[in-house]
């Protein structure tokens, strides 16, 4: 089993990646372009000068980049899921929700449980951490 807490494996931010002005929600077109320049650090082993002209249109179906992009046959093999988010995750809510419902329609097996936690961001769960904790135990315990 996988927990994906407040992943970003989505292509989601990749059409509007060269004006985040066009995106639709106000969260991404203030993160987006910080957020891209930031893992496209990764996907350049670090190199910043190469991480700047990323072509994220160009990777847009890598599943080595996206990993919600993988094939249906590849979906199948990856190990039971359980993701968790924040309802105002500027970075993975769009994304996890398409993942999660591809999940649930190609490997449905694979899709333990989806958990959005109320009222918080991408990673902000503060003091409502115990309601996520809690969320996690009681999924977890289910399939353990």
């Amino acid at each position: 089993m996988s927990v994906l807490d407040i992943p970003a494996i989505e292509n989601d931010f990749c059409q509007h990646a060269a004006d985040p002005t066009q995106e639709v929600l106000p969260m991404h077109q203030a993160c987006s372009k910080l957020h891209l320049l930031c893992w496209a650090t990764l996907f350049t082993k670090g190199n910043v000068a190469a991480a700047s002209t990323f072509d994220w249109l160009a990777h847009a179906s890598d599943h080595e980049v996206f990993p919600a992009q993988m094939s249906n046959k590849l979906l199948k093999k990856i190990p039971p899921q359980v993701i968790l988010m924040g309802e105002f995750d500027h970075v993975g809510l769009c994304g996890l929700q398409q993942f999660a419902a591809c999940m649930k329609e190609k490997a449905a097996k694979k899709l333990l449980g989806l958990y959005v936690q109320p009222g918080v961001g991408h990673g902000m769960y503060g003091d409502k951490q115990q309601d996520c904790d809690k969320a996690l135990a009681l999924i977890c315990g289910m399939y353990l």
